[in-house]
């Protein structure tokens, strides 16, 4: 059965296979190649549109100039002040000195 076997035939097989790999391989990357080349000119080309569009639409634009006439509103809070507020002259005298800082001393104030 050996004696029916060449081994020049596997050989051959086996170059095929690996040229047929190497082909489809080549064959392969040229396609992606071409793919990548295809989308980049549709980019390209829609950017340029969207250029051109842009560019169009922000030559129409126009400033504006608008006087604001705004009104002043003027509120009036009455304030309720308490004149008629009644301190005994203890509470006041404690009051004025706090105010300007005087120590008061302990023999003034009265316990209850």
């Amino acid at each position: 059965m050996l004696k029916f076997f060449n081994p020049y035939v596997a050989i051959g097989v086996l170059i095929l296979l690996a040229g047929s790999t190497a082909l489809g391989f080549h064959l392969g990357s040229r396609h992606e190649i071409a793919n990548q080349l295809e989308d980049k000119a549709l980019i390209e080309q829609a950017a340029d549109a969207f250029d051109k569009r842009s560019a169009s639409r922000i030559a129409k634009l126009r400033p504006l100039h608008q006087t604001i006439q705004s009104k002043i509103q003027e509120t009036v809070r009455e304030n309720i002040v308490y004149r008629d507020c009644v301190v005994d002259p203890v509470t006041e005298r404690l009051l004025d000195d706090a105010r300007a800082n005087r120590p008061v001393s302990a023999g003034e104030s009265v316990v209850p």
